[in-house]
């Protein structure tokens, strides 16, 4: 199950954006309303959808696309514009947009599979991206040639950093193979 934040300014129940989605059978949806961006954060920060899908005014998104970004909400965002506005799109980059006069069901639910799919990829390229880096930094330790110890310790401490653990410990596989040395 997709679960889809709308956020739409001044738009009745029966809007046509709200029409589209109900016309998507191939993609379970469940969808989530806001009538402003003040309340999108909002919904972001309790609920944690995982897309969302933002028809506003354009003077406003700019803004609140850094107020998600900055409290460190990785989602991916679908702004619905009119065809006039799409030179403005390029001012904010990893942010997937839907031309309003465009707009069919089978679009749009092309446009969600591409947003989430494409914030996955980033997501695992960050992800590789980091482990590379801590890789490069422990082979730059070995090379200084701290000893050993430094060399295990120092290891563990970025191991255990970029893995987000909040503990962890190198053992030693005894040569039975069937019990491991603290």
């Amino acid at each position: 199950m997709i679960r889809l934040l709308l956020i739409q300014e001044n738009e009745p129940p029966g809007s046509f954006l709200r029409g589209l989605l109900t016309e998507i059978t191939e993609m379970p949806l469940e969808v989530e309303c806001a009538s402003s961006l003040g309340a999108g954060v909002v919904a972001i920060a309790d609920r944690e959808p995982d897309i969302c899908l933002v028809d506003v005014g354009l003077a406003e998104i700019s803004e609140w696309v850094s107020v998600i970004r900055g409290q460190g909400r990785r989602i991916p965002i679908i702004l619905w514009l009119s065809l006039h506005d799409l030179p403005w799109t390029a001012q904010l980059p990893g942010v997937d947009y839907l031309v309003k006069e465009k707009s069919t069901a089978d679009v749009l639910e092309l446009v969600i599979r591409h947003a989430i799919q494409r914030h996955r990829s980033e997501a695992a390229l960050e992800y590789y991206a980091n482990m590379q880096r801590v890789v490069a930094e422990v082979g730059q330790t070995a090379l200084a040639d701290g000893g050993l110890g430094s060399l295990m310790d120092d290891c563990l401490a970025k191991v255990t950093q970029a893995l987000g653990l909040e503990y962890a410990k190198v053992l030693e596989l005894m040569p039975c193979g069937e019990s491991l040395v603290l």
